[in-house]
């Protein structure tokens, strides 16, 4: 049995399932009205910056459109306090807590068989390590065994996840490699990359008391235009979105100002 009946249809005319974010900027700025059922979605940035925050925001709007929800905990680090906060309804929420790696993965094929959830969260792409990785030495485990397992994963799961219209949500860290004269770098984000509908960028614009401004900005979008940006304000568990306003006139100069929190 499907469960997307609950879920509205995108406003791009493509006929693609949504799901809202709960976010109105943020639905505006992914450019189909929110997250696009029957893809995976990338959401990355460094440690910290409020990726697993966001993505319980997004499963709590989720649940209240009627929509069945599924936090694959990789990393073993999911606060239920944090998330109940963040609006999760933690009864009707799908936790599985993996092992490791394949475990994760032969969970997640089982759930999506099943045609019956309808947005996934992997928490982290970072923490998907290999069985033989895990089973290996540090000194033998090569530096591409991560990208070479979710390289074979994602082209199973590719075309299981557009079968069973739900949207896959992977949580990934970016980390500085090098000397620090290089961009940060995804886990795997050649992998990702290649697979991922959309994929989200969140950093912190800046810090204000008792808080952060997030800024998100869509670096691939295969659905509608890319490099669109949003952002929120974010207090502990609370998230607000930040409304952009019209640039104003001042002496004959458009002046471009933002919108407290709404």
């Amino acid at each position: 049995m499907n469960s997307f009946p609950m879920v509205p249809e995108s406003p791009d005319g493509a006929g693609r399932a949504t799901i809202s974010t709960g976010f109105a900027n943020i639905d505006d700025m992914l450019g189909t009205g929110g997250l696009p059922t029957g893809t995976l979605v990338e959401l990355f940035g460094p440690p910290g910056s409020g990726k697993t925050t966001l993505a319980l925001h997004f499963l709590a709007a989720a649940q209240e459109q009627g929509a069945t929800v599924v936090y694959i905990d990789v990393e073993r680090s999911l606060d239920g306090a944090w998330a109940a906060a963040c609006g999760v309804n933690l009864e009707e929420l799908i936790l599985v807590s993996p092992n490791r790696g394949s475990e994760a993965m032969a969970m997640l094929e089982s759930l999506l068989r099943t045609y019956a959830v309808d947005l996934v969260v992997i928490d982290s792409a970072a923490a998907l390590v290999s069985d033989e990785e895990l089973e290996g030495s540090l000194e033998d485990a090569p530096a591409e065994l991560q990208s070479d397992f979710l390289a074979r994963v994602l082209r199973r799961l590719h075309a299981m996840v557009e079968r069973s219209r739900c949207c896959l949500l992977f949580l990934n860290q970016t980390r500085q490699m090098g000397s620090g004269e290089q961009p940060p770098v995804a886990a795997g984000s050649r992998t990702l990359a290649l697979h991922a509908a959309v994929r989200v960028r969140v950093e912190c614009a800046r810090k204000i008391h008792g808080g952060t401004y997030l800024r998100l900005t869509t670096v691939k979008n295969k659905l509608a235009d890319p490099f669109q940006e949003a952002e929120l304000e974010l207090r502990g568990a609370k998230a607000s979105a930040i409304e952009r306003k019209p640039p104003a006139r001042i002496g004959g100069v458009r002046k471009a100002t933002t919108g407290g929190a709404v």
